[in-house]
């Protein structure tokens, strides 16, 4: 996935507030390769990073309204 397939991210966005389960997975691929070597960088845990990872994406997704 590149960064031309989030070209509108607005859009995106949208559709996962209205519950798109797509639209998310192509959010969750898309920023998954960012934030984990972010954080992973920040906290040197590769199981930390992985599990806050996931709580972000999960509060993401039941916060998506």
């Amino acid at each position: 996935m590149t960064d031309q397939s989030l070209h509108n991210k607005n859009e995106l966005f949208g559709q996962l507030a209205q519950g798109d389960e797509q639209a998310f997975t192509q959010i969750f691929l898309h920023y998954n390769r960012r934030l984990y070597p972010f954080i992973l960088k920040k906290i040197k845990s590769p199981e930390l990073t992985e599990e806050l990872v996931q709580e972000i994406f999960c509060k993401l997704w039941m916060h998506r309204e």
